[in-house]
């Protein structure tokens, strides 16, 4: 499976020390080099965890071109990036959580899922547990990421947890 990812996820999950889901999951990662620039600048939290990735060959950064993704939609550079990377890979999954992203990748005919699915991706399948994951809410808010409560609680009732 071909699966590319927008910063958002990458940054999440680094911070809360889960960036390794997706090692996990999908054994590689394509991003996009702005993505890559993205993440990295001004070491932002989390920036080792990717560093460490792309150094294991697990994230694999690739040069996509400058043409745009979705005409008439506009997302930043980095999103558009994913975008023309998922076209030039065939990606069969686009990782991204901004809304107006995830409408482009849609769009675009990929099926996309956000930080809070690889997460439940990773109880689904055994990786993490029902505990790892009430951790990982909390952490990701604790970090500032904001989660809509009633799509947290969704979610926890799907993998059995609530």
């Amino acid at each position: 499976m071909k699966v590319v990812a927008d910063a958002s996820v990458l940054i999440a999950l680094a911070k809360i020390g889960r960036l390794d889901l997706l090692e996990k999951l999908w054994k590689v990662v394509f991003i996009p080099e702005e993505v890559r620039r993205e993440v990295l600048a001004d070491e932002r939290p989390g920036c080792a965890q990717v560093c460490r990735g792309i150094a294991d060959g697990w994230l694999v950064v690739k040069a996509v071109g400058p043409e745009p993704a979705v005409p008439g939609l506009k997302v930043a550079s980095g999103e558009a990036a994913c975008l023309r990377l998922a076209v030039a890979e065939g990606a069969d999954l686009v990782l991204a959580d901004d809304r107006l992203a995830r409408k482009a990748v849609r769009r675009m005919g990929f099926p996309v899922v956000g930080t809070l699915k690889v997460l439940a991706l990773g109880v689904e399948r055994g990786i993490m547990s029902a505990g790892e994951f009430g951790r990982a809410i909390d952490d990701l808010a604790a970090v500032g990421f904001w989660l809509e409560p009633e799509l947290v609680q969704t979610v926890r009732r799907e993998l059995g947890i609530d």
